[in-house]
């Protein structure tokens, strides 16, 4: 998290902590909501306007901003309009996922 700049939200908006991140086409925050910390994602609609696309919550504040953090590379988007692969966690021996047997 050393290389993204979070930001302070702006505080009697927000009971700090309370920050965000801009992150490519998506806006990060972290914060919380009575006493939880919780994570958010917001991405640009059509006309401009922001969309929450994702949100959650966490165990510490530290969590929320690596849990946005973590869902925002999860999008399928390398946030430069291309597209990444899509990650599985499927094993590559078998289609159902299941380990291959070796024959001794």
């Amino acid at each position: 998290m050393a290389d993204i700049d979070w930001k302070p939200l702006p505080i009697g908006l927000w009971t700090p902590p309370a920050v965000f991140a801009e992150v490519g086409n998506l806006f990060l925050q972290a914060f919380t909501d009575d006493g939880v910390p919780t994570w958010e994602i917001s991405k640009t609609g059509e006309w401009g306007e922001w969309k929450v696309i994702a949100k959650g919550t966490a165990d510490t504040f530290e969590a929320a901003k690596a849990a946005a953090l973590f869902e925002a590379g999860q999008d399928g988007e390398d946030h430069k309009g291309t597209r990444r692969q899509p990650t599985t966690s499927r094993s590559a021996d078998q289609p159902d996922g299941t380990p291959s047997r070796s024959s001794s």
